[in-house]
């Protein structure tokens, strides 16, 4: 959401840690409000998750995590080498 301008999803890498703090903040606000919440993002290491647990842990709620598994294409049109380095870096964060 953070990259959407005008419909259409403009990525900058610059500004990927920006996009971060802005969903995590964006999660607090939203689980203090009294609301469910599903982010979806590119989850390929623990310490990517890592917020989200601390968050999960300071509003006693429970994390559940999803895990995709197949070889999809992006609908962000990531080019597949950028693809293949998250596929590399991949670790279970289920746990």
């Amino acid at each position: 959401m953070f990259f959407m301008k005008k419909e259409k999803y403009v990525f900058d890498v610059t500004l990927l840690g920006a996009a971060h703090k802005w969903c995590q903040k964006a999660t607090r606000n939203a689980l203090m409000d009294g609301k469910s919440v599903v982010v979806a993002n590119t989850f390929t290491t623990a310490k990517e998750i890592k917020d989200y647990r601390e968050i999960a842990e300071e509003f006693g709620i429970l994390l559940k995590i999803v895990n995709v598994n197949g070889n999809f294409k992006s609908i962000h049109n990531v080019p597949e080498e950028a693809m293949q380095r998250m596929r590399a870096r991949w670790q279970d964060i289920t746990k």
